[in-house]
């Protein structure tokens, strides 16, 4: 409910009776809508190679962190600065909820070369200073000047690393209620029968 002015402080700013942090409405859209980007349209901040170098776009979209949300209208540019030298790497392409700069951010997360490279790991503590999804992962070769699609893997789907935002209340279990009703059902139509019969049974007066 809105809040009322109750005193103005020493800096002459109001005071109101329900003054509440961003705290609040990140709980509430938490618990209404999951983590993830929209499924439509299917482009939501899809990442895509740039075609010149080792650059990358994203695609226009939406998409929420832990009831927190990111939204851009625009085509964004994303680059990997140095690719690797002696063997593969697989970086992540990232939507981090940044609670110390106050922002949900995309960007990208640099992994560690290796004979068998896996994409680095994903922060996403029940408390702390970030929390992270993947949009996508791109492998790097040695000494890679030119980032293709097939270097792309495309994330976005996978709800174990990020997914697609849906009502968290998708369904409601109503067995319990049902069997309730259904007992109820039974008791009456039985004790309406017992009173039929008794009826039944009684003599007719004239």
């Amino acid at each position: 409910f809105d809040s009322e002015i109750i005193g103005i402080d020493d800096e002459g700013m109001p005071v109101f009776d329900r003054a509440e942090t961003s705290d609040l409405f990140a709980l509430l859209f938490a618990n209404l809508v999951s983590d993830g980007v929209l499924a439509r349209p299917s482009n939501c901040f899809r990442i895509r190679a740039a075609g010149n170098g080792l650059n990358l776009e994203r695609d226009p979209g939406f998409g929420m962190v832990k009831g927190h949300f990111c939204y851009d209208n625009e085509v964004g540019h994303l680059a990997i600065e140095t690719p690797p030298q002696k063997y593969s790497r697989i970086d992540r392409v990232i939507m981090r909820c940044n609670y110390l700069e106050r922002m949900v951010e995309i960007l990208i997360k640099t992994g560690t070369e290796a004979a068998n490279p896996v994409p680095p790991e994903l922060v996403r503590p029940s408390a702390g200073d970030y929390f992270e999804l993947c949009l996508a992962e791109i492998t790097l070769e040695p000494k890679q000047t030119m980032i293709t699609q097939s270097s792309i893997k495309d994330t976005r789907a996978n709800s174990a690393v990020c997914g697609y935002i849906t009502q968290l209340i998708d369904h409601l279990d109503t067995s319990v209620f049902f069997a309730q009703l259904d007992t109820f059902y039974n008791e009456f139509v039985a004790k309406s029968n017992i009173s039929s019969a008794r009826w039944r049974k009684k003599p007719m007066i004239t």
